[in-house]
């Protein structure tokens, strides 16, 4: 799972940066895709945005796929999906073979060898992967046949409920990330050793790896970021635009047909960067953006009577796999009390902000489980918005105004405290942003007093990973195959990885640390419907909504279809209806 934080230029200067088009593009054979952000980085295992993600996949492969279309994993650089055996020791071996023709773009192979470095780096200390490394906590070893080393085993040192998809991850290129073969000297039994982790922390051969692998050189320099995927990084220039060519000599041509490979009909795929959303309007009404997805609601219900958006754009509206949500820092000295989280839960009016700022394109959630899982817990309810029971909360818990100012105080750990929280957003997401208007008013009912910060993306993840806030608004996708909480929600997962809220204790750890090994789907489904619940009394987030998605695409391509599933869209699919 990754992070998804969905968010006026005169209209010669708009031209000027973004190129507007009317129907002199209608023949271009290239996809113009809005985007609200940069993506973080370009390297698939230290990027956390979903963003980013959807931009890799064109780059970079995957062994097996989740394929939207087929709504199922395919194979993609394996020749099948892996042959799983339970061994006698409880162990797992995934046996897989990469396909014959599958190579680089300078020529050399694909093979196990490139697998086996790719997970080491995954679990080197050193490398910034900490939000993903749970999801490889299962690996054991990769052991490549010497005499084929296109077929690979990949050993579980024990089960896992995502054990196939994740030995079939993402595959870098060896040579090009690791041309001094550093990570060759490091076994797996060092890397996946606690004693032996310790002691890599200060191996200069990781230090070195480590170093070079988490810089831009291989997260954001054209000349190294290669994959065996359709597609390479010709330009990136931050805050404008990040543009995508199509190989010549790409080695999945030959499967263009099949479902066995990435798609990739047209020649170029633009990324274009605009975080204000009147920017943006500007370019769907002139046609000259392809693809756009989370539109804004308000511009959203806009356009939508617009006669000449209508003309050039189908729009869809599907369930996002999605939830936002309001998250309380843990470590806050104000939030550590249940009372005070019991009280921001009930002055947050989810009714008014669906009905309102999402034009009713939403459900309200209670969960981290998308409501269209077959284990969402539809038994447990958020506290309702109520503004006596959220008063009584508070005075019972001790909090009043004792000099008169409208805001509630209290004396916390030897000094007197004011119930003030900061409220931290993206920029460029006026969701969000009216999202916390609505709340500091209810909240000023009450006695707290909440102060608005707005971040620019990159400022703003920095500040979430280093619990540098209050309360923040903020998202995230889920997974189409059954999800592991541990990245989000695992006491261990609030030193680099994404449990920003410092959330958990031992209960909630063993609940997601049994939800991991539970490969029966009845058993699995009661511990996650008891992991929502603990969470539901617990209130780390206040849950928000699940949201409709808001996706227009431009009628100039065939096959542009919706998903449920994110990002909603295959790129790779898209044809100019001339082809």
């Amino acid at each position: 799972m990754k992070l998804n934080y969905a968010f006026v230029l005169v209209i010669s200067l708009f031209c000027f940066n973004f190129s507007c088009k009317d129907a002199s593009n209608a023949k271009e054979n290239e996809i113009k895709v809005h985007l609200l952000a940069d993506p973080d980085l370009l390297n698939p295992y230290l990027s956390k945005s979903a963003d980013a993600t959807n931009i890799e996949e064109l780059i970079f492969q995957k062994l097996i796929k989740f394929d939207l279309e087929a709504g199922q994993f395919v194979p993609v650089l394996a020749k099948s999906k892996p042959v799983i055996t339970t061994l006698p020791n409880g162990k797992m071996k995934l046996e897989f073979e990469i396909r014959d023709s599958a190579i680089w773009d300078d020529g050399k192979p694909i093979t196990g060898y490139d697998v086996a470095f790719s997970y080491k780096a995954v679990l080197n200390p050193k490398c910034n992967t900490e939000h993903i490394k749970p999801y490889f906590e299962f690996l054991e070893n990769v052991l490549v046949d010497s005499l084929n080393p296109k077929k690979f085993s990949v050993i579980a040192k024990k089960k896992y409920i995502l054990v196939e998809e994740y030995s079939g991850y993402f595959v870098l290129p060896r040579h090009i990330f690791d041309p001094k073969g550093l990570m060759d000297k490091i076994s797996f039994d060092a890397l996946t050793n606690p004693i032996e982790i310790e002691k890599l922390k200060t191996n200069s051969d990781a230090l070195t790896f480590a170093k070079e692998f988490n810089s831009e050189l291989y997260s954001r320099d054209a000349k190294n970021l290669k994959g065996s995927g359709p597609y390479e990084l010709k330009e990136w220039k931050t805050q404008q635009k990040v543009i995508l060519t199509k190989k010549k000599n790409w080695w999945g041509h030959q499967y263009l047909d099949s479902s066995l490979a990435n798609y990739a009909y047209v020649d170029l795929i633009e990324y274009q960067i605009m975080n204000d959303w009147n920017t943006a309007k500007v370019s769907m009404k002139s046609g000259s953006l392809d693809c756009i997805k989370s539109i804004e609601f308000k511009v959203f219900d806009d356009l939508k009577k617009e006669e000449k958006f209508n003309a050039n754009y189908n729009i869809h509206t599907p369930i996002a796999p999605q939830y936002v949500y309001i998250g309380l820092n843990q470590n806050n000295a104000i939030l550590k009390e249940l009372a005070v989280r019991k009280a921001l839960s009930h002055c947050l009016d989810r009714d008014l902000i669906i009905s309102t700022l999402l034009y009713g394109l939403g459900v309200k959630v209670n969960s981290m489980v998308n409501p269209n899982k077959d284990y969402y817990n539809k038994n447990i309810q958020s506290l309702p918005y109520n503004l006596e029971l959220a008063k009584k909360a508070l005075a019972e818990a001790g909090w009043k105004d004792s000099d008169g100012d409208g805001i509630l105080d209290k004396v916390l750990e030897g000094k007197l405290t004011k119930l003030s929280l900061d409220y931290k957003y993206n920029s460029g997401n006026e969701t969000r942003k009216n999202i916390g208007l609505i709340y500091k008013e209810n909240l000023k009912k009450v006695g707290i007093e909440l102060n608005l910060s707005v971040k620019e993306w990159v400022k703003f993840l920095d500040e979430l990973k280093a619990h540098e806030f209050d309360i923040y608004c903020g998202s995230w996708v889920g997974d189409p195959n059954v999800e592991d909480p541990t990245q989000i929600w695992h006491t261990s997962s609030a030193k680099g990885g994404s449990n920003y809220v410092s959330y958990g204790d031992a209960t909630s750890d063993k609940l997601i640390e049994e939800i991991r090994g539970e490969l029966d789907e009845d058993k699995r489904k009661s511990l996650y419907m008891a992991f929502q619940q603990k969470v539901n009394e617990d209130i780390p987030y206040l849950f928000i909504y699940a949201p409709l998605e808001r996706l227009a695409f431009h009628k100039r391509f065939t096959n542009a279809k919706a998903f449920t599933e994110r990002p909603g869209y295959d790129l790779g699919r898209w044809k100019l209806s001339s082809q």
